[in-house]
């Protein structure tokens, strides 16, 4: 089950993005590579790769304890290639967005869906131990206008989420405008940084793959998307 908050957590927070932490320097591309209803296969050369063989996988997670799912696993070698079909999950980790407090201006087109989602892949040693995260974006320093990253959800059947809302504090506005619909199976959407200066921010949320995308590895030492509280199911 998910908790009660804007919809933002839920296309940011649960696919591994987060609007504090989202940065980068990019051109701004909007042509769409992967628009909805073509079943995502994660394929691509891996920016800043480590080196030697990994195992990369596509965790989701669920109940308490935890368990857990891989969607998609592959073996990385020095060609620092990715090449992953992501699978149906199981019941059990599709999350309901029935009992969502909608912000005011943002609209589900069907709340009775249930949604798995992945934002990071997760990338192992052989030791099974966890030594960094895949993210796919077209950046990798500080946020700048035009900048994107990439997410994957899984849909029971087909929704949209249109609208916007306003997050406001002393120093600082964030606008969130969504413009994305969503078929049965897996998709790609796009979060992008339509617009950045001191104290505003403007992010919109669109159907598909933008072009420009690259896979960047980064090292981690702890599971970043638990300790991070990134996930709420």
């Amino acid at each position: 089950m998910l908790n009660p908050r804007k919809l933002i957590t839920i296309l940011l927070i649960l696919s591994g993005l987060s609007l504090s932490s989202f940065y980068g320097c990019s051109d701004d591309d909007n042509t769409i590579i992967n628009p909805p209803g073509s079943t995502p296969f994660l394929t691509g050369s891996i920016t800043n790769y480590p080196g030697g063989s990994v195992i990369v996988k596509a965790k989701l997670t669920a109940g308490t304890p935890a368990d857990s799912f891989f969607a998609g696993t592959d073996t990385v070698d020095n060609s620092a290639m990715l090449s992953m079909d992501l699978a149906t999950p199981p019941a059990n980790f599709l999350a309901s967005i029935n009992e969502i407090n909608l912000p005011p201006g943002v609209v589900v087109s069907d709340t009775t869906v249930r949604i798995a989602q992945i934002g990071s892949l997760r990338v192992y040693g052989f030791s099974n131990e966890l030594i960094g995260m895949l993210q796919k974006k077209n950046f990798a320093d500080s946020v700048v206008t035009g900048s994107f990253a990439v997410a994957y959800l899984y849909s029971t059947k087909p929704f949209s989420i249109t609208g916007s809302d306003t997050i406001t504090n002393v120093n600082d506005t964030t606008i969130n405008v969504y413009n994305v619909s969503f078929t049965a199976g897996w998709n790609a959407y796009t979060i992008r940084a339509a617009e950045r200066r001191p104290g505003y921010s403007r992010y919109e949320v669109i159907s598909g793959e933008a072009a420009g995308a690259s896979w960047y590895y980064t090292s981690s030492i702890i599971d970043v998307l638990r300790n991070r509280n990134f996930l709420s199911y």
